[in-house]
């Protein structure tokens, strides 16, 4: 099953001058990392890596350097991808999905090559992007059918607040009815999507709750209720986020 794409921030336009909140960072337990996901390294060399290949692509494709003052905001969002990245890893092996070179090349090929995906997570995150909405779709794949339920209760819900509307504008009978299916059918779309959604945080949440992940203070303080990392400032005046996994980008991020 081919999974929704909703909008996403892409990292180009955050290089090219969105403006985000922020929060401190802790310590980290290996010397040299990035970022720690349940003992799995990723160095501050990656993290370089990546973000030198968003600066290539912002000078290329928009003629200008990265402002210093997204500088930061920049790393954290790179930093945060490369946790999810990682974690989705580790629930891939749990699950037993296993994906190769060659259904990655399929997915790049089928998200119209590796430009789209380098403009929402960079050249050097690409590939991996790819992998990871591969391991989304093995995982709403693998449960077809509540996931479809899910649908089914959310396309209700949404069919009798519609319903609602309508009625409350003095429509009745035959235009009622055709207002209502028009409208539904526009929407169906976002149902899925919600409901592709609501089943993979449900898979992911018990992974977060049960993996230690650390974030370098270099690069802020992680969300551990929807993978953002935030750079700078302090707890205190970071926004609050509901209890429950929020899915990752790629997914409703």
């Amino acid at each position: 099953m081919r999974l929704s794409s909703p909008h996403r921030t892409t990292l180009l336009t955050l290089a090219s001058g969105a403006a985000l909140v922020a929060l401190t960072g802790c310590g980290i337990s290996q010397a040299g990392a990035a970022a720690v996901v349940g003992g799995d390294r990723i160095s501050t060399e990656q993290i370089q890596t990546d973000i030198a290949s968003v600066e290539e692509l912002v000078a290329e494709q928009l003629g200008q350097e990265v402002p210093d003052s997204n500088r930061a905001q920049l790393a954290s969002e790179i930093v945060a991808n490369r946790v999810r990245f990682t974690l989705f890893e580790q629930i891939a092996e749990d699950r037993g999905i296993d994906i190769g070179r060659a259904a990655v090349d399929a997915e790049v090929e089928d998200q119209g090559g590796i430009e789209p995906l380098a403009q929402q997570a960079g050249t050097a995150q690409a590939r991996d992007l790819a992998m990871f909405l591969l391991v989304q779709e093995e995982l709403v794949d693998a449960d077809a059918e509540e996931v479809e339920a899910l649908s089914g209760q959310i396309r209700e819900q949404q069919r009798e607040a519609y319903r609602e509307q309508l009625e409350a504008q003095g429509l009745q009978g035959g235009e009622l009815e055709e207002q209502l299916e028009a409208g539904m059918a526009q929407v169906e779309p976002q149902i899925r999507e919600t409901a592709q959604g609501q089943y993979l945080g449900a898979q992911v949440e018990p992974y977060i709750e049960r993996t230690e992940i650390e974030v370098s203070p270099r690069y802020g303080t992680i969300d551990p209720a929807t993978l953002q990392v935030f750079p700078g400032v302090s707890a205190l005046s970071a926004p609050e986020t509901r209890p429950g996994a929020q899915v990752p980008p790629g997914m409703g991020g």
